[in-house]
């Protein structure tokens, strides 16, 4: 989240989600760090295209799977797994 690499390329980090409600007390934040069930809501009203998972791999193909239903149409994983789209990706247009 603090990486400076992603703002040199021209990528802006708009939120961070979190299904420990601990770390979800930083709303205000200038990155704020949202519960994981504010996901598509966020992505909606924000037009995110894109995502980044960094999660443990065990969590990962389910937030694949929960970032594509929010309508996002590519993701930089960074955690320690292959992930597969789901489906229903393919006709998301």
């Amino acid at each position: 989240m603090k990486y400076k690499g992603f703002e040199k390329e021209g990528i802006r980090i708009e939120a961070c989600f979190d299904i420990d409600p601990a770390n979800t007390i930083r709303k205000r934040a200038i990155i704020p760090i949202l519960p994981l069930e504010e996901l598509r809501a966020f992505v909606k009203v924000h037009k995110v295209k894109i995502g980044i998972i960094a999660v443990p791999d065990i969590a990962a193909q389910h937030v694949l799977d929960l970032m594509i239903a929010a309508g996002i149409k590519g993701v930089l994983n960074f955690a320690p797994i292959r992930l597969k789209a789901p489906k229903a990706a393919s006709s998301i247009t």
